[in-house]
């Protein structure tokens, strides 16, 4: 028997299924809509991106955990920047013109505002980036194309569903609920399109 390499072995697949793809990676076949992730070293179906902050990747079978996760980073971000901006308020009624201070409280005091006034700006600029990620993966539900296909150029579904229909899809195909915002497993979360008739 002739010995090939894998380069040959790749080809000889390639011809054999056009309709699949191989993993020279993995060294499997793998759906048309997956991709392999270096950091994972595994292929990853409806893969939109590596999160390193979760340290996985987001793809079909996770996309509802990532979700509830953007909007639980939101408002703590939210509730952080008005906290700050509670306590600022607080302190500028506290102040009044007749009231004499020491060198050590005004130095304090300066602290104090310069860190309230940072920490307010830090939150906010993380909240900006917040809304940002999840406009692009709403953007991903609504096209149906996740974040590594839509930057090589894959074009979009013909046929759009409704964000509604997309997100009860993603999250349990029931209208809107309280299981929504639980990080719960749920039976029918896969972030498929259908075709409409």
């Amino acid at each position: 028997m002739m010995k090939t390499t894998k380069k040959q072995r790749q080809r000889i697949v390639a011809k054999l299924c056009r309709q699949h793809r191989y993993c020279k990676h993995c060294e499997n076949f793998k759906p048309a809509s997956a991709h392999h992730c270096r950091q994972c070293k595994r292929c990853v179906h409806k893969m939109d991106h590596h999160c390193p902050w979760v340290k996985n990747c987001v793809g079909q079978n996770n996309l509802k955990y990532f979700i509830q996760y953007l909007v639980y980073v939101f408002i703590a971000c939210a509730m952080a920047t008005g906290q700050f901006i509670y306590r600022f308020v607080l302190y500028m009624r506290d102040e009044t013109p007749e009231r004499q201070l020491s060198k050590e409280e005004l130095v304090d005091d300066t602290i104090m505002i310069c860190c309230c006034v940072f920490s307010c700006v830090v939150s906010m600029l993380f909240c900006a980036f917040i809304v940002a990620l999840m406009s692009d993966v709403y953007e991903a539900l609504i096209t149906g194309v996740p974040g590594i296909d839509a930057m090589q150029g894959v074009p979009s579904l013909k046929h759009r569903k409704l964000a509604d229909a997309i997100l009860q899809d993603v999250f349990e195909n029931t209208p809107f609920s309280y299981k929504w915002l639980l990080p719960i497993p749920n039976e029918t979360g896969k972030w498929t399109i259908k075709e409409s008739k």
